[in-house]
Parts: C-alpha cells; structure tokens; sequence
C-alpha cells in the first residue's frame, strides 16, 4: 500500500505495509473466529469465557489492519514508525546521511521491527508481507545509530527527504 502524500509543501510521508491480498483476508479471518469462538463455548462457559477469546481476536485484527511502516520528514525533524509499536523522531541536526538502500530481511532475523539502532547492522523497521521488502532508507545519526526503513521509492524518497532536511548526500565512504 505505498502512499506518498504531503501533508503540507514542507512536510513528505511515505507509507508502506502488508498487501491488501494478504492484510484483509486475515483480518476477515480473525473477526470470523471471533465470532465464532463467542458462539462455540458450551452452556457452562463463562462470561468471561465467551467475551476474552473473541475480543483478543479483534485485537488481533486491529493490528493487522492497522500495521505499517510511516516515515515523515519535515524541515527540522525525522519521525519512523512501525504503527502500532515503534516510534522514534529524529531531529534534523542528528543526522548524519539518508540513503538508499538494499537488505535482506531476513538476515535482521524477518520482518516487523528488528534489530537495535546502535548495533553494528542497525534496527530494520518493514512490513512488507507479502513484498519483496529488501529496500529503503537507512538513516545515519552522529552517535552512530542506524535505521533501515522500508519505503516504497527508496532512491526518490532518500532525495526528497535530504532536501527536506538539507542532509547532504553520503559519500560512499561514509556508507
């Protein structure tokens, strides 16, 4: 679901997640047994019984839909999310480089938020079940930690937001 939208003429979001072949089925899925796991339980169930098991799975559900990666950039400041359980803002005067680049999920240890900023690979925030997911942005701060987040034009976004942010372009040596 790549969406690339300004919010204002200073401000640029990009947004990216689950595909909506995958993203709606399990949703529909996950409302669907609960529902069913609210009528299932035999007379002597509880009420508690009847309402915990089917209001997890709407949980659930909430947080599929609702799951992605955002990344604003504005004129002072850097916001990268993971929607619902990662949210870091980093000012513009922290950052050292924004690039384009390729990874593998996989060597993070998957997809969803993985990794730690300060490690020598860095925090990978990517939801893209369901997409190749292998190419973003890895933002560089001065302390040295180190985002790779998933965005839908990973060399157009690395430009408009250094713009944005007056972040001049990293040297090859500095990458």
């Amino acid at each position: 679901m790549p969406d690339r939208t300004a919010t204002s003429s200073s401000d640029v979001r990009f947004r990216t997640g689950m595909t909506r072949w995958l993203r709606w089925p399990l949703v529909v899925v996950m409302l669907a047994l609960a529902v069913l796991s609210g009528v299932a339980p035999g007379d002597d169930a509880s009420t508690s019984e009847r309402t915990v098991g089917p209001l997890v799975l709407v949980l659930v559900a909430v947080v599929l839909a609702s799951m992605g990666v955002t990344v604003r950039a504005g004129r002072e400041r850097l916001l990268l999310a993971f929607t619902p359980f990662y949210r870091r803002s980093v000012a513009r005067q922290e950052i050292v480089s924004v690039t384009a680049e390729t990874w593998s999920p996989i060597s993070f240890g998957g997809w969803g938020v993985k990794g730690w900023a300060r490690s020598s690979k860095g925090l990978l925030l990517n939801a893209s079940l369901g997409r190749r997911g292998d190419q973003g942005l890895r933002v560089v701060t001065a302390d040295g930690r180190t985002y790779n987040v998933e965005v839908p034009d990973p060399v157009g976004a690395a430009v408009r937001v250094r713009e944005l942010l007056d972040v001049p372009e990293a040297s090859a040596a500095t990458r």
